[in-house]
This record gives structure tokens, sequence and C-alpha cells, in this order.
């Protein structure tokens, strides 16, 4: 074969090859910030649904730690709780005795609920802390990715129960 025959071909090889790493570094880097971005949404709609339910706590019914037991003011008892990746609010209504379960498919892979000050009895609180992870599964990522980490995003709040401090 003639050599500039060859040379050419192996140097348009070369920048279709470079051309389609290229492409798939972006494809990546693309479906990484698209995780990270639901990963947030994710970890701050959780928030927010853990704030809808706490808004009617009247009593907390046992000490907090990976899920929430309290009654509301209409005498319901609700439970919030991960079950899986999944956020758990489970309402038994007082007045019908039936029992409402929602799940939330929202990646968590950490839940945990606190009461503040510390040194204070769960009963007598005025705060709850809420901390939350949520992070993405391997097989949401790009499969050629040799990158093995998984996005994450990590909250923490503090929920401040208003009509139990004016009681207080």
């Amino acid at each position: 074969m003639h050599p500039d025959i060859v040379l050419p071909s192996i140097i348009v090889g070369l920048l279709i090859t470079m051309v389609l790493g290229f492409q798939m570094l972006i494809v990546e880097s693309s479906v990484d910030n698209r995780l990270q971005a639901e990963m947030q949404s994710n970890s701050a709609l959780a928030l927010e649904l853990i704030r809808e339910e706490i808004r009617g706590l009247d009593q907390i019914l046992s000490e907090p730690d990976n899920a929430l037991v309290f009654r509301t003011f209409a005498g319901d008892s609700v439970s919030i709780s991960r079950s899986g990746r999944n956020l758990v609010i489970s309402r038994h209504f007082a007045h019908s005795q039936v029992t409402d379960n929602v799940t939330h498919p929202l990646n968590l892979s950490v839940l945990e609920f606190s009461v503040q000050p510390d040194s204070m009895p769960y009963e007598f609180a005025n705060f709850i802390r809420v901390f939350l992870e949520t992070s993405s599964n391997p097989d949401q990522h790009v499969a050629s990715s040799n990158n093995k980490s998984s996005a994450r995003s990590r909250s923490q709040t503090d929920f401040f129960l208003r009509h139990k401090a004016a009681v207080n």
C-alpha cells in the first residue's frame, strides 16, 4: 500500500475517535448535572412534604430517630419515615379508623429526626431537626462511565414548633 493513502485514513480515524470521545464526555457531564439537580430538588421536596405534615403537630408520641410519630390537632396519628429509598407518610384518621399511606419516591438514603435542644425530653421540645440525604443509583448514570460515585444532596432543617413554645 502506498503511504499517501494510509496516512489520511489513519488521521480521519483518529479525528472520529476524538470527536466521539468528546461527545461521550459531554453526555456524561450532562447526565451528572441533571442527576445532581434532581437530587437537590428531591431533597428540597422531601423537606417541604415534612414541613407540611409537621404544621399540624400537637404532640410527639415517641422519641424521634429514623421516624417521627406524632398526633395532630385533629387527633390523627401521623408517622413519617423512610422505607427503602422512599419517604413514607402514614396517617391514621381518628374519626374513621382508616389509615392512609402515601409513598414518595425521592431516592432517600438517610432520614433522621431529633429534638432540640438535646437535653430536653422529646415531649417538651420546641424544635424538630430533620436531616436527610438523597443519592442517585448507579444505574441512573451513563453506562460507559468509569466513575462509580453517585450524585448526593444533603439537607438539614430545624422546624420551630411555635404552638408548643407558646405553651411552655
